[in-house]
């Protein structure tokens, strides 16, 4: 029963969409891809992108305007000297039981939210509807614009400009229309639209120009307005992705099109001009093909000599210069290739195999890959996990790979034991030298009620945390990983202690980028902070409640707090950046699915601004013994005392310092064709090499040169 009343809960879900989602600056547009796949882009990165492009047109509220509402609410909240007042919160009742809400915070300098609530599948014969709510004091209330400003549209999505925080475009895919606003939808302009706007991405300079695409044409025709979706004419035929160019390697106009050829195979094209004068062919014969920051990516299907089977290939172009085959260790068949991240000049590539699912990293090329771990936790549709039970939720490639915000090459991923997908079959494991060497997560010595935890290594005991994996698994909501540059070193997680993940699971918090862990919350939680990290909120998941427990000691301590409503509750989110003090909670009635939108400003609660006395100093290997550097630095943060109870403000600027220090063995890794051997941290010979296959295979050597071998 209670399982059924958790499937019940996940039906209702909380779609949010960050700022410039569309726009994001290396999304692919289009169709699926087949053999190459993308992590979706971080929270962070999309949050990053949107909020820094943004510029308030002249048109537009002033600036001075804006500023005096900040200022009058903050005067409100002021505290008086040594003196701490409760959390403020206020419900809002948005009478809609639509099942699905997608939320979106306009950016810094504005108060203006817009929520469209939705049925989750629209189809043309059924009778879905749509409310689209526009709140214009930051979630204090909300007012319904649809049926006075848009009458007869089903929204299916909507679109918000890079340049201007004003400018949205709405989407009804039923009918084949859009509508915009450019003033916050104070005013809306509806248009016919010549196709399914199915997808609308929008261009990162200029807000009157939008690319266009209906998935389900038979062309695969590529649509661009110049005039704000007023109008519309065919770019391109045969489109299968599309991508704009990433500044600065390319230019604000900079197209990338993958144009399918009647073979099933794809061309590459760029063009700086919309087609106008003249394009380059970047490649052909392309499988897939896709984009991501200074990278470019493409498979290619080869028939090598001798083989009767064609073979994937994986090409890679590094800052836009010439397409380069990728070089894995190994004869092993490349099946499909996944990438997780592809950050500071190095990409991780989840690769395929015939029965598992290997983990590399690439040198700064993107080129040559060696082996960082094998069996790592990925699902494919039409791939590895595809008869597993995973497919019956999910039909999006997914890997638990995540990236620690904040800190240089720390990443967490799950780990299969062997070939099967279950709970008590995976484990978390840990890197801080960005993949060089694996570690399991150090428990917590205490529980949350200071009893002692017997966990021991020798024992396979570890804490493990729960990804997309793992989540599915035990039907939680969406509580994932959590970790945000404006707070390096915080990392908040659901998770359980013992030999594999198939236990009950609480919430885990490491202040020291994951090196040490404590219990903080028992049970499954919603948990978010804020105040760059210096205040946190919790809820339970899914369960009737009508409070909320905040923390302003890093989980030291809770303090409860009653709301005015009791809800179920799907969901916490707060203005990305997580530099706020103000979240929002998403949940129902308790007798009836309705939407209940409760502000909650923790702000009154941290009291006065921080002053010098109340920050210190933190380096993340302070907390790993003898690791005095972290891949060739030593990185020291800015960081609020645990205890002291202040106000960090949406405009502290966290001291950051750097400086190089000698190289050590985390700093190295494997020659391609080798492994690092766990137990002694030597690089080994991959078992190909010693079976008589040489890493030089992949070197030309003329006739009297010579060339290096590698010792690993």
């Amino acid at each position: 029963m209670a399982m059924l009343l958790q499937l019940k809960f996940l039906l209702v879900w909380i779609c949010i969409l960050m700022v410039s989602l569309p726009q994001s600056h290396s999304r692919r547009y289009g169709l699926k891809s087949k053999t190459l796949h993308f992590s979706p882009l971080s929270e962070e990165e999309r949050i990053g992108l949107g909020m820094r492009r943004m510029v308030k047109p002249e048109r537009q509220t002033s600036d001075s305007v804006v500023d005096g509402d900040q200022l009058l609410r903050e005067k409100r909240l002021a505290v008086p000297p040594g003196e701490h007042l409760p959390p403020i919160s206020q419900s809002v009742h948005l009478n809609d039981s639509h099942h699905q809400l997608i939320v979106h915070w306009a950016g810094e300098g504005s108060d203006v939210l817009v929520a469209l609530a939705r049925d989750i599948d629209q189809k043309l014969d059924s009778q879905s509807t749509s409310k689209l709510f526009f709140s214009y004091d930051y979630g204090e209330s909300f007012a319904e614009k649809q049926t006075e400003k848009l009458p007869g549209m089903v929204i299916n999505h909507f679109y918000n400009s890079p340049i201007y925080n004003s400018h949205y475009v709405f989407t009804d895919t039923m009918h084949n229309k859009t509508a915009t606003t450019n003033d916050y939808g104070k005013t809306f302009r509806m248009h016919p639209s010549p196709f399914k706007p199915d997808q609308i991405s929008m261009h990162s300079a200029n807000a009157d120009y939008l690319l266009g695409f209906d998935e389900d044409d038979s062309e695969k025709r590529l649509w661009i307005s110049k005039d704000f979706g007023a109008t519309w004419h065919v770019l391109q035929y045969g489109v299968k992705s599309y991508f704009w160019g990433i500044t600065p390697y390319d230019s604000a106009d900079t197209i990338y099109l993958e144009r399918q050829d009647p073979n099933k195979l794809s061309t590459v094209l760029r063009t700086e001009d919309f087609f106008t004068i003249d394009h380059t062919v970047i490649m052909e014969s392309v499988v897939d093909f896709e984009v991501r920051d200074n990278y470019m990516f493409a498979t290619k299907k080869v028939k090598l000599l001798g083989a009767t089977n064609e073979t994937l290939q994986l090409w890679v172009s590094y800052n836009r210069g010439p397409f380069v085959r990728a070089i894995f260790p190994g004869d092993q068949p490349e099946l499909d290739y996944y990438i997780p991240d592809a950050s500071e000049d190095q990409v991780f590539a989840c690769v395929t195999h015939s029965n598992k699912t290997d983990l590399y990293i690439s040198d700064v090329q993107g080129t040559h890959f060696v082996l960082s771990l094998e069996n790592i936790m990925y699902f494919n549709p039409e791939g590895a996990g595809k008869d597993s039970f995973v497919s019956l939720f999910v039909d999006e490639t997914f890997a638990d790979f995540h990236k620690v915000e904040g800190l240089r090459g720390v990443y967490i991923v799950s780990q299969v034991k062997s070939g099967r997908f279950s709970l008590d079959n995976t484990i978390s494991l840990i890197t801080f030298d960005k993949g060089g060497i694996w570690e399991r997560l150090t428990p917590p010595r205490l529980d949350i009620n200071g009893k002692s935890i017997d966990c021991r290594s020798v024992q396979n005991c570890s804490l493990h945390l729960t990804q997309k994996f793992a989540q599915l698994y035990q039907m939680q909501g969406p509580m994932p990983i959590l970790s945000k540059k404006s707070a390096p070193g915080l990392v908040i997680a659901t998770g359980t202690v013992g030999t594999s993940l198939k236990r009950d699971t609480d919430v885990y918090l490491s202040t020291t980028g994951g090196s040490t862990w404590f219990q903080v919350l028992e049970g499954n939680n919603f948990v978010s902070f804020g105040d760059h990290g210096g205040i946190f909120i919790a809820a339970k998941q899914f369960a009737k409640t009508n409070e909320i427990k905040y923390s302003w000691n890093e989980g030291k301590t809770w303090e409860n707090h009653l709301l005015s409503d009791e809800m179920h509750v799907y969901g916490i989110l707060t203005e990305p950046g997580e530099k706020t003090t103000v979240f929002t909670l998403f949940g129902s009635k308790v007798d009836a699915h309705q939407w209940i939108l409760t502000k909650v400003d923790l702000r009154p609660v941290l009291g006065n601004n921080c002053t010098d006395e109340e920050y210190k100093t933190w380096a993340p290997s302070d907390d790993r013994p003898g690791d005095h550097c972290l891949l060739g630095s030593k990185m020291t943060f800015e960081r609020r005392e645990t205890f002291a109870r202040c106000f960090n403000g949406k405009n502290y600027d966290r001291e950051i310092s750097s400086t190089n220090c000698s190289c050590t063995r985390e700093d190295f890794e494997c020659d391609m064709g080798y492994y690092i051997n766990p137990m002694t941290e030597e690089c080994m010979a991959h078992p190909y090499l010693e079976t008589g296959k040489k890493v030089d295979d992949y070197i030309i050597c003329r006739e009297g040169k010579s060339v290096a071998v590698s010792q690993g």
